[in-house]
């Protein structure tokens, strides 16, 4: 699960003009702007859908959440498939 997931955050960064990041990062070493943001978070919906709620993304803290967190999250949710 955390190989599938990282290939598809590094695909949505990369394609966004960002950094390519590991699971340990924090989100904001991935160097995205708002923008870019708003499209990688649209972009894993469609990976994963469902898993990051508005709630949480409107409060998450990019400084301190890991790329890991993330991958848990997705982990975590019964409607996703390893």
């Amino acid at each position: 699960m955390s190989d599938k997931f990282l290939r598809a955050v590094n695909e949505i960064t990369r394609a966004e003009y960002g950094k390519v990041v590991s699971l340990n990062n924090t989100l904001i070493e991935a160097e995205l702007d708002s923008f870019s943001w708003l499209v990688f978070w649209l972009e894993l919906d469609k990976v994963y859908p469902n898993v990051f709620t508005d709630e949480f993304i409107n409060e998450i803290d990019y400084k301190k959440t890991k790329f890991k967190d993330l991958a848990q999250m997705a982990k975590d949710d019964k409607n996703i498939k390893e």
